[in-house]
């Protein structure tokens, strides 16, 4: 789970080879991030934002049956803004 502030659009982040968005990439500011979130489990994050656009993306990177997954690329991403 990763909070970045950035004014592009949810599905154009700056990827690396793998799908994953790169935390560090040019139009994004990477705000805070929870890693690793059990199935079930519910932690909890609070942040202090500034007016302005937000993505919330899911940031894994999986192999499966020799093939790599990454969540963001499936679609786990959401924009928001803060008034």
């Amino acid at each position: 789970f990763v909070v970045f502030k950035t004014d592009l659009a949810p599905d154009a982040l700056p990827t690396a080879a793998d799908g994953s968005v790169d935390e560090e990439g040019e139009g994004v500011e990477l705000i805070d991030e929870i890693e690793d979130i059990a199935v079930g489990d519910t932690p909890t994050l609070t942040v202090t934002l500034d007016a302005g656009s937000y993505v919330f993306i899911c940031n894994i990177v999986e192999e499966e049956g020799g093939e790599t997954i990454a969540h963001y690329q499936e679609g786990m991403r959401v924009a928001f803004t803060v008034e």
